[in-house]
């Protein structure tokens, strides 16, 4: 499945932000980085349904089971009884920060939808309380007792977007001669989601994997007001589900050119689009989890059949080792008797006396001597 796009979770957040007030009254962990939390609002009940680099939406579908883990526990008693006091995107990015309190007390409920995905709790001053997943960069740490702090980014935010700016880009690219293609180049630049940057190069009639030094002026610049143009969807999103064969195989917050051989299901809002997209969506199976037990059962298989790799090879040698000496017997019982008839010999005297049989040592100390039969 792919990640949700920067622009989405700007749409995103405008519209989960209509769920400032509302209870968190339970949470339930469905599986690996996917969650739901129950919310109420005198009387009125929503399920707002997570699913880590993918997902945050009020969801009309019922999931049944889920799992009691630690982390389970951990979130359950910090968060029941809070009040969602407002939904914010973080540093532009994909990030959503829910703010939530309980009397005096009040602490972020973080979602990164990135990476691997994440989802931590920060105090009020954004201390880190709890993490889903514990990590460490080289300019950040997302661990108990850090202060939580985004991801730096170089990218042009959606808020600084506009034809020149875009058209900046564009130049600078052009005259540090970049040899990626224009979609790859502007997806780095511009913190949009390479989906929408693609669609715009495409809406502008060029190549999308046309060289950023091959655009014209007037090609550039229609590609910078098509990526100017996005903007509007991030408060006024017109989302479809796209659908082949019966099947979902995309969404998005606007047309898009690529698809416009398929159908489209026009939706009411982005996060019905996801709901429809995540639940009728056929995921590859995960592979199964192995256990300690099946894990330490596995490598003591590897281990035997290397030992029996090993004493495979030293059988071959051994077979091969005795085929040789009894081809060679004559040699070797004609040097025995040499050596015990004449005690005194040296290498050069043996070797004179059996110019057949080329002798490699002779230690009469050690009453040993070697020999190459091949």
């Amino acid at each position: 499945m792919r990640e949700i796009a920067t622009i989405e979770v700007s749409a995103l957040v405008n519209e989960l932000k209509a769920l400032a007030g509302y209870y968190f009254d339970k949470f339930y962990e469905l599986g690996r980085g996917r969650f739901k939390f129950r919310l109420s609002r005198q009387g009125d009940r929503k399920e707002l349904l997570c699913i880590l680099k993918h997902t945050l939406n009020i969801t009309d579908y019922v999931e049944k089971g889920g799992q009691e883990s630690n982390f389970y526990a951990a979130v359950r008693k910090r968060i029941i009884g809070y009040k969602i006091e407002g939904i914010e995107q973080v540093n532009e990015d994909r990030i959503i920060d829910i703010e939530a309190s309980k009397g005096e007390d009040r602490l972020h409920l973080i979602i990164e939808m990135f990476g691997k995905g994440n989802l931590l709790i920060a105090d009020s001053s954004m201390k880190i309380m709890l993490a889903y997943t514990q990590e460490e960069f080289k300019d950040r740490k997302i661990r108990t007792g850090e202060i939580y702090q985004p991801p730096a980014s170089n990218a042009l935010p959606i808020s600084k977007i506009n034809a020149e700016s875009v058209a900046n880009i564009i130049n600078d690219g052009k005259e540090s001669r970049v040899t990626s293609g224009v979609t790859a180049y502007l997806a780095k630049a511009v913190n949009v989601g390479s989906l929408y940057i693609e669609n715009a190069v495409i809406g502008a009639g060029v190549d999308p994997k046309s060289g950023i030094g091959q655009l014209g002026k007037g090609e550039a610049d229609r590609v910078a007001e098509g990526i100017a143009a996005l903007k509007r969807f991030v408060s006024a999103p017109e989302p479809f589900v796209y659908m082949k064969e019966g099947k979902t195989i995309d969404y998005a917050i606007c047309n898009i050119e690529k698809y416009k051989s398929i159908e489209a299901k026009s939706m009411e809002s982005l996060q019905a689009a996801l709901d429809l997209f995540y639940h009728t969506i056929e995921e590859p199976k995960p592979a199964a989890e192995e256990s300690n037990e099946a894990q330490a059962i596995r490598k003591s298989i590897e281990k035997q059949r290397e030992l029996l790799k090993i004493t495979e090879e030293g059988i071959v040698k051994s077979r091969r080792a005795g085929e040789i000496i009894f081809k060679n017997t004559s040699a070797i019982n004609s040097i025995i008797m040499l050596l015990r008839e004449k005690k005194r010999l040296s290498k050069e005297e043996l070797q004179a006396l059996l110019p057949d049989v080329k002798i490699v040592e002779l230690d009469l100390k050690n009453k040993t001597v070697t020999i190459d039969l091949e």
